[in-house]
């Protein structure tokens, strides 16, 4: 598709680079999941029928029964009545990204180098799966605690008016009542129709920040910042919205600190100290590097259900920040569980708050390593030393959200695993 790319030199040391480009998706590659509603059924294999006494299914005749013929179409608008399907969109449309991005790069000296760069994206036409099955927002209880009157109002029976239909007995014509809230649905004589839309959007602004310091000949410094910001709108606040909700997105870092350096020991023939010594010592303590890398990642925005809150939600953020009270379980929050707001209920509460975050990633990883050349062929040994997450840090996972639950605000699971050692011994040749 489309790209454009522009570089031009401001200064003697000083380069403006900028590009632009647009990126689509594989429109066709996802439909391997062929629907065949009413040409495809099971045949289930019974391998006894008396606790194993005796086998009525063999590997000879494993379906002694006879295999179950799909219907087809023999049952016309009555086929798969009562389950769900699924359906394609006749016009599909292919998801596609802009990017670009503006960058100044300044040298200085003979080595360090500085660049900070604006770079966006924005993602449109997003696939997103729905039910288009369900009740109208209009039926849903705009009470801010459980309400039920109108949980007895939609889960009530009444009389079925599928009874007695050809075609359809022994499914949702086989009961005398079924409940008000199926038949205020679209589609009542399924259980979902699901399908794809293509409303989703997305949009990323970021600050990057990175620059790059070679010390000595066995010594470079390479550091990176990065504030960000990710937008969505890839899924709806209430199931029978009419567009996508748009909110922080889960993937949402807003700060990045990535710092790495390499470091040759100045031991041996090539370094500057026991430069005499003989070659068999020489490829004993000569040629060894060291390596590190920190990151430091904000925490991800923490995912919320239908709350139920009387507050204000900047107080929300102000807790603790401990694994036993990560944000402010007393900002506005009801625990009472009599108060728990029904399926039926409107949501106005969003997915997620940009500024009530889980922890965050703070892990430095360190190797060492050596190479021994064998031969002028290029033969060599690689021996590699590493350390993950070498100070065993702990990455706390996210604290429980559910504000009915017991373990409300705490934090339970961590997210990252504690320090590896591992060592690694490479032939090539």
């Amino acid at each position: 598709m489309p790209r454009v790319g522009l570089a031009y030199s401001l200064a003697r040391n000083t380069v403006f680079r900028g590009g632009y480009g647009i990126y689509f998706s594989g429109l066709g590659l996802r439909r391997t999941d062929v629907l065949q509603n009413g040409f495809e059924r099971n045949t289930p294999l019974v391998p006894t029928r008396d606790s194993g006494l005796t086998f009525y299914s063999t590997l000879s005749n494993p379906f002694p029964d006879g295999i179950l013929e799909p219907a087809g179409a023999a049952l016309g608008i009555a086929t798969d009545v009562g389950n769900a399907i699924e359906f394609f969109l006749p016009t599909p449309a292919a998801s596609y990204n802009q990017r670009w991005q503006g960058s100044f790069q300044r040298q200085f000296g003979r080595s360090s180098v500085l660049e900070a760069a604006y770079v966006g994206n924005r993602a449109t036409q997003v696939e997103i799966e729905r039910d288009l099955n369900i009740i109208g927002n209009s039926q849903l209880s705009r009470s801010p605690f459980f309400d039920q009157e109108r949980v007895n109002y939609l889960a009530a029976n009444v009389r079925n008016p599928f009874v007695g239909i050809p075609g359809i007995a022994g499914t949702i014509g086989s009961n005398n009542n079924i409940s008000r809230e199926n038949l205020l649905k679209p589609y009542p004589h399924f259980s979902e129709v699901r399908t794809s839309t293509y409303q989703g959007y997305s949009w990323y602004h970021s600050l990057q920040i990175r620059a790059t310091r070679r010390f000595t000949s066995s010594l470079g410094l390479n550091g990176s910042y990065t504030w960000a910001k990710n937008m969505q709108a890839t899924g709806y606040l209430n199931p029978a919205d009419v567009v996508p909700y748009e909110c922080i997105a889960g993937a949402d870092r807003k700060h990045r600190i990535t710092v790495s350096s390499m470091y040759q020991l100045p031991f041996g023939r090539r370094g500057k100290l026991f430069r005499s010594v003989p070659r068999k010592l020489d490829a004993m303590i000569g040629g060894w590097q060291l390596s590190m890398v920190y990151i430091y990642q904000s925490g991800v925005p923490l995912t919320w259900g239908d709350v139920v809150f009387f507050g204000r939600g900047d107080d929300i953020r102000k807790g603790p920040h401990t694994p036993e009270q990560w944000f402010n379980i007393n900002a506005g929050f009801t625990r009472e569980t009599a108060t728990r707001p029904a399926s039926y209920h409107y949501r106005t509460w969003p997915f997620r708050f940009s500024n009530v975050r889980g922890p965050a990633m703070n892990n430095v990883d360190l190797s060492i390593n050596k190479r021994w050349r064998l031969n002028e062929r290029g033969a060599e040994i690689q021996f590699r030393g590493e350390a993950l997450n070498a100070f065993n840090r702990v990455h706390f996972g996210n604290p429980t959200t559910d504000q009915f639950n017991s373990a409300f605000g705490q934090i339970n699971t961590s997210a990252n695993y504690p320090r590896q050692i591992q060592v690694v011994v490479r032939t090539n040749f």
